[in-house]
């Protein structure tokens, strides 16, 4: 069975290979193209991580396959575990960050659900979250990565997604 156009994928596992995903279809007029202020936001926040970690990472960080991986790892080293109520705008830096390099390596655009927020709509409506992914990292650890999710969503874009 092929999931219709509009597909929010709930991804939570996505580390493991044998991860199950759990999809969910979206009514019409629930998707509207997000809005440039959040485009901008977004950019300043890729600026940021870059500015603050590409001294630490002995390369220039950008929306690319190797900065997430090192993103990844700092997440995983200094910040996973941390308090939730010390989290404060982190989630939502590093969630820019994940939403930027999954369109810049595999495609797509920044979108925003009337339900559920701002997500990435990759080809074939397949909707990616990042910005709980890179909450998830950070309060539950490597288990949630971020890098993880990104590699799904590779593996998504590139096979389809199976829903047997």
């Amino acid at each position: 069975m092929k999931i219709a156009a509009r597909t929010i994928i709930w991804a939570v596992l996505l580390f493991l290979p044998t991860s199950l995903l759990h999809a969910q279809k979206l009514g019409e007029g629930q998707l509207v193209a997000a809005e440039q202020e959040f485009i901008d936001g977004c950019d300043a926040n890729v600026k940021l991580i870059s500015t603050k970690l590409s001294e630490s990472a002995g390369f220039q960080l950008n929306t690319n396959l190797r900065s997430l991986e090192y993103l990844d790892d700092f997440v995983t080293r200094v910040l996973a575990g941390e308090d939730k109520e010390k989290l404060g705008s982190l989630p939502s830096v590093i969630g820019c960050f994940l939403g930027q390099v999954i369109i810049s390596e595999i495609g797509g655009k920044w979108m925003k659900s009337t339900e559920f927020g701002y997500a990435v709509e990759l080809k074939g409506g397949t909707m990616a979250f990042p910005f709980n992914t890179s909450y998830d990292h950070l309060v539950n650890g490597p288990e949630d990565s971020i890098l993880g999710f990104f590699n799904a969503f590779k593996a998504i874009s590139e096979n389809g997604l199976k829903t047997d």
